[in-house]
């Protein structure tokens, strides 16, 4: 990058080439020549000069024919084929260099743009310019202002050094370094560039941004920080006026406050109301204090904030994956919300908790302090655990309810047609299957295995030599050993 400037830099300083061609006198209502007072012959009204297609106007003006150089005064004005118009009070201009300084109010005026400064060396030969005493552009809703700058009038572009600023009722952009292409009213960021508003705070140091229509290209590095959420990405479009971004590769997300981090290749952000969709592999990462971490992968999920009352809504669509290290879970779709703290499963949810299998056609997760407190399954629920390569543990009834205590399963509450399969032990040996029924029952565990069944109306219960149970008994209605779609690790973490 420096060497770029450097470049830049040294450009702008003139080749000293020795011209023929002389400067001149277009018109001029009266003139002035006395040798006992100068060399210089005296222009008064209307004065107007050319010199290589290049015209010039003043009021008044200097000429030193022998030495080819003029100085201006008042009104000044230099034009050039191309639409480069340069305004001051005055001027000196070598011919010879085709060097031109101009002091005073100058304007440099490149059709859409116009550039204010005090000071303004300009090579009307390469067509390029600079300043160094602080300059500025007043646009319709902007104005951008730096310490030093650079004018290539062939490629119509300002580089702007030191100081660069950009502001606007909206919004301000604070950079070091700066290239604006008038064709196309663009700011082109090529260093640590600063774009803050009331609503975002956005950095970049690789992109550029349409001024007038409030669009932005943001490239690796960049980042946009609205209150506590950051979204980051190799690639990033913003447009401030719809309040829209879009982000690809890489795309990360956090939120500090709710404690949340979503990744993936893509994403799209609606500022105005605080919608969020991750699409192309994302995961969420909802995180605790103590590192404690749910990890959720999913082909799309989208993030809500209350614009309002700053809760958060979480959906995610299709192959949901969930993963904590001492429980796991998928489903279909799944929703969370700020407002009862609860996970919902839909459509075919499962949960394992250790050796537990939990189903249900709904699954609810409701957390307290980011921690599991209990899990309601109110439709055709069952729980079932491996006892040994043939034998399961299973608890079924009309509805469910599994308490956890430092998300481990404590108790389970069975309300409506309560039936258990269990396989009691003595030791390490099997004592036999005991097949019960009960309206209403509880489980208690221990190191989430099941420690004491308590049944409760009409229970009724049969003890069965493992070898003599009757094999359609040994499986309830409805029972499915999932095992091998339970997600690891490696299945939501984005390598």
């Amino acid at each position: 990058m420096k060497n770029v400037f450097f470049a830049i830099f040294f450009s702008c300083f003139p080749i000293f080439v020795i011209s023929q061609k002389k400067i001149t006198i277009e018109n001029a209502n009266s003139f002035e020549f006395d040798k006992r007072i100068s060399t210089a012959k005296r222009l008064i009204g209307d004065v107007k000069f050319s010199h290589d297609n290049m015209l010039m106007y003043c009021d008044s003006a200097y000429f030193f024919s022998d030495i080819n150089i003029i100085e201006s005064y008042s009104r000044v004005h230099l034009m050039q084929p191309g639409g480069v118009n340069v305004y001051s009070d005055y001027l000196r201009y070598d011919g010879n260099s085709k060097i031109a300084i101009l002091k005073n109010n100058v304007r440099v005026m490149d059709k859409e743009a116009v550039l204010y400064t005090d000071v303004f060396e300009y090579n009307t030969d390469s067509k390029t310019g600079y300043y160094l005493t602080g300059g500025k552009i007043i646009g319709e809703n902007d104005t951008l202002s730096s310490a030093i700058g650079y004018y290539y009038a062939n490629e119509r572009k300002f580089y702007f050094r030191k100081e660069v600023l950009i502001k606007s009722k909206d919004y301000n952009i604070v950079a070091d370094t700066m290239v604006y292409s008038t064709a196309d009213e663009k700011a082109i960021f090529v260093g640590p560039t600063y774009i803050t508003s009331d609503s975002n705070y956005v950095y970049t140091k690789d992109g550029w941004y349409k001024v007038k229509l409030g669009i932005a290209q943001l490239y690796k590095g960049s980042y946009i920080k609205n209150g506590a959420q950051i979204i980051t990405a190799d690639d990033m479009y913003y447009d401030k006026k719809m309040g829209f971004a879009t982000a690809k590769n890489n795309v990360l997300f956090t939120d500090s406050v709710q404690g949340i981090i979503g990744m993936s290749d893509h994403a799209d952000y609606f500022e105005n109301i605080g919608k969020l969709i991750l699409t192309q592999d994302p995961v969420i990462v909802i995180y605790d204090a103590k590192g404690d971490s749910l990890f959720v992968a999913a082909d799309t999920i989208v993030s809500l904030t209350d614009t309002i009352t700053d809760l958060k809504t979480m959906k995610a669509f299709y192959n949901v994956k969930i993963f904590k290290d001492d429980l796991q879970g998928k489903c279909d779709s799944m929703i969370y919300s700020d407002i009862d703290s609860t996970i919902r499963m839909f459509v075919q949810p499962v949960i394992w908790s250790d050796a537990n299998q939990l189903t249900s056609d709904e699954i609810s997760i409701i957390l307290v302090d980011k921690k599991i407190h209990r899990m309601e399954m109110p439709i055709s629920p069952m729980i079932v655990s491996k006892e040994d390569t043939s034998y399961f543990n299973q608890i079924a009834g009309k509805k469910m309810l599994a308490f956890f205590k430092d998300n481990k399963l404590s108790h389970i509450t069975v309300t409506g047609n309560g039936q258990t399969i269990y396989y009691p032990k003595d030791g390490n040996e099997l004592i036999g299957v005991n097949i019960a029924t009960a309206s209403d029952l509880e489980v208690l565990t221990e190191d989430n295995k099941v420690k004491i069944i308590k049944f409760f109306t009409k229970p009724e219960a049969v003890l069965y030599p493992v070898e003599l149970a009757p094999s359609d008994k040994t499986k309830l209605k409805g029972f499915k050993w999932l095992e091998e779609l339970r997600p690891t690790k490696n299945d939501v973490v984005r390598q």
